[in-house]
């Protein structure tokens, strides 16, 4: 993950904790989505702040979709995350399982998967070789 991204990320997350009793300024937000949009890193992004009910910033960056023609990103833009739902939960329940004790991320996976077993998975790990 860039360092813009990470940045832009952060900024999202510690936003309400940041924000004063001024009006807040958006630049920071504005200029690393634009910049992630023309880096070409992403085609587009959302970005909605709220605090309480209040709807702080809600802008959209870059395009929505580019082929078969773009298309400009719009507020109501609905995201499609389904593809990072298996690698995260399976995240999620191999590190809950490493804490538990019950694996070894640097134990060959032929101690879990039998699939994994034999000369050609020596190497393999579930941490990676």
């Amino acid at each position: 993950m860039s360092a813009q991204r990470v940045a832009f990320l952060l900024l999202l997350l510690l936003w309400p904790t940041l924000a004063a009793a001024q009006a807040p300024d958006f630049t920071g937000v504005d200029e690393a989505a634009n910049a992630l949009v023309t880096s070409g890193e992403i085609p587009g992004v959302v970005v909605l702040v709220g605090r309480g009910d209040e709807v702080l910033l809600h802008r959209a960056y870059g395009s929505r979709r580019v082929v078969p023609e773009p298309a400009p990103m719009a507020l109501g833009t609905i995201f499609d995350i389904a593809s990072l739902t298996k690698p995260f939960g399976t995240t999620l329940a191999v590190m809950s399982l490493v804490e538990r004790g019950a694996i070894t991320l640097d134990a060959p996976l032929g101690r879990y998967l039998r699939e994994f077993r034999g000369r050609r998975f020596e190497g393999a790990t579930i941490r990676g070789s």
